[in-house]
């Protein structure tokens, strides 16, 4: 029993710095407008960690300072696109996508923030805008189940796991937060 725990922490281990390091070289090349006014503390914890998780109130306003550059410059982006008189380029569309992304994933860390806290009307807000943004996020799918399991909401927490699961059938913390609901 526990080597395979010890099978399945590694693998989990191995996945998460798998897209850890996926995500940091995609937003590598993400750059931010002049009007959202980031230090360079904001842009760090921009282009960073996103497993890191969020631990004091400093951080919180940091993150949603970021939230906000990430709007100003989607709105810019979006602005463009409606000026040009023909279709956009896959980059111009990738970019756009890319920024929505790494915002969805922002609100999922307060969201994670406010779990933590026990504070879950809060951190589930934060988590249903998350999925507004990008219905494609399993990882707020995850997060909101998170919340409803803690809350004994066991049904409610495996129908958003299964959620997960359709948009990316190897998440590893969804299978894991599905055996916790029994």
């Amino acid at each position: 029993h526990s080597l395979r725990v010890y099978k399945l922490t590694r693998l989990l281990a191995s996945h998460i710095k798998h897209k850890v390091m996926e995500t940091r070289s995609e937003m590598a090349t993400v750059k931010f407008p002049e009007k959202a006014a980031l230090s360079e503390q904001d842009q760090a914890l921009a282009r960073g960690d996103i497993t890191e998780a969020i631990e004091t109130v400093d951080e919180v306003e940091a993150v949603l300072k970021v939230i906000f550059a990430f709007e100003v410059r989607i709105k810019s982006l979006e602005n463009q696109l409606l000026k040009l008189k023909r279709p956009p380029s896959p980059a111009f569309t990738e970019k756009i996508h890319l920024l929505k992304t790494r915002q969805s994933w922002m609100f999922v860390r307060l969201g994670g923030f406010y779990r933590i806290k026990e504070q879950y009307k809060q951190a589930e807000e934060y988590l249903r805008a998350a999925i507004s943004i990008d219905a494609t996020n399993h990882g707020a799918y995850v997060e909101l189940a998170r919340c409803h399991k803690e809350q004994k909401e066991y049904a409610k927490a495996i129908v958003l796991l299964n959620e997960a699961l359709k948009y990316n059938q190897q998440s590893t913390l969804a299978f894991l937060e599905i055996g916790r609901s029994f």
